[in-house]
């Protein structure tokens, strides 16, 4: 709110529209940079709530859209473009320093802790939607140690089988079982 009556003073003050047009533009060129970067990552990063509607959407396309945005802003006037990244620096650092250092570190991590922690404990609530189910599976293996589950052909195998189950998207737990006594304290 502070920016936008800032920048509507130095509209109404300097009389110029030309001169304060190049900044306006930035920061929508800037705008439509994170949006493209977002569904960028969205994209790699595989979010399963993520799903454009546009038929011929990949992933290339706002790659190039975050790209070209940057490259019109240093293009066309690159001092303009220096002054809108610094200022943009300064609130991200603005923002950024006034997480809460004190409890959980530093603000980013103490946010992904306590959605971990909030996703974790809504899990038995509810069911997932269907379009959000991702495979859990668990992989039993009989090895003799359990450091030899490199080696062993089968546990490959097995490993093989579960990565292309489940497509790189959801969760394997791996065993390895031990024969033996558990009581026995020498058992290795």
């Amino acid at each position: 709110l502070i920016l936008t009556v800032l920048i509507a003073e130095l509209i109404i003050l300097v009389a110029a529209l030309d001169r304060i047009a190049p900044i306006v533009d930035f920061f929508f060129l800037m705008c439509y940079a994170f949006i493209n970067l977002a569904c960028f990552l969205h994209s790699i990063l595989g979010a399963p709530n993520w799903r454009p509607r546009f038929k011929c959407y990949h992933w290339t396309l706002s790659l190039l859209g975050t790209l070209l945005c940057l490259f019109i802003r240093f293009s066309t006037h690159w001092i303009y473009a220096l002054i809108v990244t610094l200022l943009w620096g300064m609130i991200y650092k603005y923002v950024s320093g006034k997480g809460d250092k004190k409890e959980w570190g530093d603000g980013m991590t103490g946010l992904i802790l306590s959605t971990a922690q909030f996703s974790l404990s809504k899990l038995d609530d509810k069911q997932p939607h269907p379009k959000n189910w991702r495979p859990q599976l668990l992989l039993i293996a009989n090895l003799p140690l359990a450091e030899n589950w490199r080696q062993n052909e089968t546990t490959r195998k097995l490993l093989s089988l579960a990565s292309q189950l489940k497509k790189g998207r959801g969760l394997t737990v791996a065993v390895a079982l031990h024969k033996g006594q558990s009581t026995n304290k020498n058992a290795k």
